[in-house]
């Protein structure tokens, strides 16, 4: 019996001492160097409903990225990324003239993808870069081998006027156009090669890609109508037996939005999905100028009015006033410049 008490008077004391070394371990010795900081994610760089953008009154170009959190410019013939954000502006440095480079937005990324031309003895060449606004990054693009590519165009002095991507895959179409004018759309595979479509004796205008069956859709300046590349035929796609039309864009689940003209002027929208086949015709109040068309989704479709300085979402009727001269909008907001700078208005209103 006096054994067990004894056992049980040392456990107690063993414990307690154990227990004392952890306590001060935990507290004063560990606290620092093993302490936990909870962060909340930051849904938005900035919160304001209208923001000052350090982007100069003389600078041309100006398209937002995906996020709206940067803006690329051209001043003086030098590219710019801006962040929106802090106001802090990057050069995008280039190694020839910029009348050998086109720049446009990736889709849904922060990135800017570049083509550069590369002069050639019978035929001009083109590369890819990929510039990273996030970070301030300009990479080659590379193909499955990791290597990076030059790919030829279809002859020399060709100028890059227009390029679409297929985010479901590696393949880029690229518009081209010679010296005597004429114009061809060519599939850029980065790890196959670049081949001409079999488009002929177009006066091509506007061209998207149908993401999912990786075909072109565009549209012929001189009868006005539309067509799809169906491979490797070129078929009409008929929407109305009499009106003439225009291709305005096609969206992220491949819808195609059709303007219906008048007097060159977007009197209605027809959109359809090729998969469904019926078209929805969406009836404007008044005529609409193609470039005051910014479409993303069936019901996000918005008219920009210069005049009144309003952006009206055509499906809803709602208005957003912004102020100065329009530049640019997506889902974001709308750029606008103001003075010798422009100003950020965000479309939407902030969720409470």
């Amino acid at each position: 019996m006096i054994k067990l008490r004894k056992i049980l008077v040392w456990s107690i004391i063993s414990l307690t001492i154990q227990t004392s070394i952890l306590f001060y371990l935990n507290k004063f010795y560990l606290a620092e160097e093993y302490k936990i900081t909870f962060i909340q994610e930051e849904k938005e760089v900035y919160k304001e409903a209208v923001k000052e953008v350090n982007i100069p009154k003389t600078g041309k170009n100006i398209k937002l990225s995906p996020s709206g959190k940067y803006a690329y410019y051209l001043l003086e013939n030098i590219p710019h990324i801006i962040n929106l954000a802090d106001n802090k502006d990057n050069v995008v440095n280039l190694e020839y003239d910029i009348n050998n480079y086109f720049f446009k937005w990736h889709d849904f990324d922060d990135k800017l993808i570049i083509t550069e031309r590369i002069k050639g003895k019978k035929n001009d060449e083109i590369k890819l870069y990929i510039y990273d606004a996030k970070d301030n990054k300009k990479q080659e693009a590379l193909d499955y081998n990791n290597v990076s590519r030059s790919y030829k165009l279809p002859g020399k002095n060709i100028n890059v006027k227009d390029i679409r991507l297929n985010t479901l895959n590696t393949i880029i179409y690229v518009k081209s156009e010679k010296e005597n004018g004429s114009t061809s759309i060519n599939r850029l595979d980065i790890s196959d090669g670049m081949h001409e479509l079999p488009i002929k004796n177009v006066n091509m205008g506007n061209f998207f890609v149908l993401k999912e069956k990786d075909e072109v859709v565009f549209e012929d300046r001189s009868n006005k109508n539309i067509y799809i590349t169906n491979k490797g035929k070129t078929e009409e796609i008929k929407i109305s037996a009499e009106s003439k039309s225009i291709l305005l864009n096609i969206d992220k689940d491949d819808n195609i939005y059709v303007g219906e003209i008048e007097n060159n002027m977007v009197k209605a929208i027809f959109y359809n999905n090729q998969n469904d086949g019926e078209w929805k015709k969406i009836e404007l109040t008044e005529l609409i100028g193609k470039d005051s068309i910014y479409i993303f989704n069936p019901k996000e479709i918005y008219a920009v009015d210069s005049i009144e300085n309003t952006v009206t979402n055509i499906t809803t009727g709602k208005k957003k006033s912004f102020e100065g001269t329009f530049l640019d909008m997506n889902l974001s907001g709308i750029l606008s410049s103001k003075g010798e700078g422009s100003i950020f208005t965000k479309v939407k209103e902030e969720e409470k």
